[in-house]
């Protein structure tokens, strides 16, 4: 008698190969987020050939699961991921939130990266100077803003976020890479609600309310980051707001607070 399926699938189901293949792709791009693998790294890490890789990877990009730089013709982890998530407002992150809020004694939210912005999709909390933040605000995902996200990704990926914005002067790039050393060690970031601070926070919410970031975002960051004091280092002793970061596991939003 010849066995139904692959003895080590559970309830004797037959396993399937191509699946498997297209799984293995996702998880090994879901590991880095931030990083784009080219198409020989990805086909000698998962030992499939190229026009095995090339065929998953084309039809993935179609569906936006993956996306291709045209540039550099590496490949990343897709917007059109998000969508298939576990609503982030489940009740598990919503207990989070309203004890980070409670421990804190000041807003939090929660946060997840959709493409190239950050999307606020839950809140908690009350704060009298922090700028307004609601469900649904958006905020472009470049320098200096998202180094929460960036600080755990590879150096290659750092330099990519950081990179989007031009070219920022030597001391900002100085200053960035202590302060995401001093933001893994601390586990969050720390920001100055500056009256600069504030406009700018703004100014990025309108501009990037249709997820897309364009040139104009892009200089206002860059200006933003030359010309303000990012974060808080040892040593550094001024009123600050705190602003706390629980980073959750791969594919999960983030929780800030204000």
């Amino acid at each position: 008698m010849t066995p139904k399926g692959d003895p080590g699938i559970a309830g004797g189901q037959a396993s399937s190969p191509p699946t498997a293949r297209v799984i293995a792709v996702m998880e090994m791009l879901g590991a880095d987020p931030g990083r784009g693998f080219s198409l020989a790294e990805i086909s000698r890490g998962l030992g499939i050939s190229r026009a095995t890789g090339h065929a998953i990877l084309a039809t993935l990009v179609a569906h936006d699961w993956v996306t291709r730089d045209p540039a550099s013709a590496r490949y990343a982890w897709g917007p059109a991921i998000a969508s298939l998530a576990k609503p982030a407002d489940a009740p598990v992150f919503r207990a989070e939130l309203e004890r980070l809020a409670t421990a804190t004694g000041t807003q939090v939210y929660l946060a997840r990266r959709e493409g190239n912005g950050l999307v606020i999709v839950d809140v908690a909390g009350q704060t009298l100077t922090a700028p307004a933040i609601g469900r649904g605000t958006r905020t472009p995902f470049v320098a200096p803003f998202g180094r929460d996200y960036v600080a755990w990704s590879s150096p290659a990926a750092q330099q990519s976020w950081l990179e989007a914005i031009g070219q920022p002067n030597d001391a900002f790039r100085a200053r960035i890479s202590l302060v995401l050393n001093e933001t893994r060690a601390r586990g969050f970031v720390v920001e100055r609600l500056t009256r600069e601070y504030l406009r700018v926070y703004s100014a990025l919410q309108a501009l990037s309310g249709d997820g897309e970031v364009d040139a104009i975002t892009t200089q206002l960051a860059r200006a933003f980051a030359d010309l303000s004091v990012i974060d808080v280092l040892p040593g550094s002793w001024v009123r600050v707001s705190l602003t706390a970061s629980l980073r959750c596991r791969r594919r999960s939003p983030m929780l800030t607070g204000w």
